[in-house]
This record gives C-alpha cells, structure tokens and sequence, in this order.
C-alpha cells in the first residue's frame, strides 16, 4: 500500500470511531452521536411529516450521508476521489459540531437543532469523554469532534496525495 492509501484508511477509522464510538456532546444526558443521529431518525422522519416541515427531510437526509464519511475515507484506499469527500464530509460534520459545541449558547437555533437530530439516550455507549469544562450548566463538549476531525483530515490528505 502506498502512503496515501495508508492515511485514508486510518483516517476512515478514526473518523467511524469519532463518529458511531465517542460522543460529540452530551446534553441533559443524552448523547450527541452518530448512533444517535441513527436512532432518532424515525421519529424525526414522523415529525417532519407531521409538522409538514420539509426543511426537516433536508437537514435529517444530509446528516445521515454526512455521517458516512468514514466508510467513504476506507473506500478511497481504491479510488481518490471517495477519500477527499469522505474527507470533506468528516471534516463538515466536525467543524459543525464544534461550533454547536463551542458557540451553542449563542446560537440556540443550531443547539436545539444538532441536540434533536443528534442525541439520543443510548446507554452506555457511545463513550462520553467530557473535553474541557461545563459551556453551560447541562452541557459538555465530547473527545468525538476532535477525534473525527483528525480522521477526517488524515483522509483528505491520503486522498490529495499522489499514488504512484
């Protein structure tokens, strides 16, 4: 395997464990997740047809591709071109999720938003690991963001770079 090949596969799994294995957030006790996102999804579908609210389907349809990202980094190890949108679509999701995180009591529109689709009372797991202190009383940032945005990166560059 040739050094790109190797970094979008790493950077694939690392982004799979940011996503479906830790937590990006952790808010009233539930946790922001990938599995999360997947648990919910049925009732925020419902909802959405309930309410008539078609931006809902959008939103609901584009975290559900985004957080796939990671399979498509694992596939770029054959084709380039999967592993830069695989990439892209870690590195999307990380950067969203930080801003909810770090600027989410300024922005309750985002907060409320990534708190519905993403979180989930799911147990156990995924692992919640607290990164820094509270932002706001009921709320704390998780190690998932940082661990999928460095998978996410890794992938990129192993899809940017030349194979020979």
């Amino acid at each position: 395997m040739k050094t790109g090949q190797i970094l979008a596969l790493l950077g694939g799994i690392i982004s799979l464990v940011g996503t479906f294995v830790l937590t990006f957030f952790e808010v009233f006790g539930a946790k922001g997740s990938g599995i999360g996102l997947l648990v919910s999804a049925g009732n925020i579908f419902q909802a959405a047809a309930v309410y008539g609210e078609p931006l809902i389907y959008v939103f609901e349809i584009l975290w559900l591709i985004l957080i796939w990202g990671g399979v498509l980094s694992i596939v770029g190890v054959k084709v380039r071109a999967l592993a830069i949108i695989g990439g892209i679509f870690a590195i999307f999701l990380a950067v969203y999720q930080m801003v909810v995180a770090f600027a989410g009591y300024s922005l309750p529109v985002e907060f409320m938003q990534a708190a519905i689709f993403f979180g989930a009372d799911t147990g156990a797991f995924p692992l919640h690991v607290a990164v820094g202190d509270y932002i706001v009383p009921f709320f704390t940032a998780g190690l998932g963001i940082y661990v999928l945005l460095g998978g996410g990166v890794l992938a990129f560059v192993g899809g940017v770079m030349p194979r020979d």
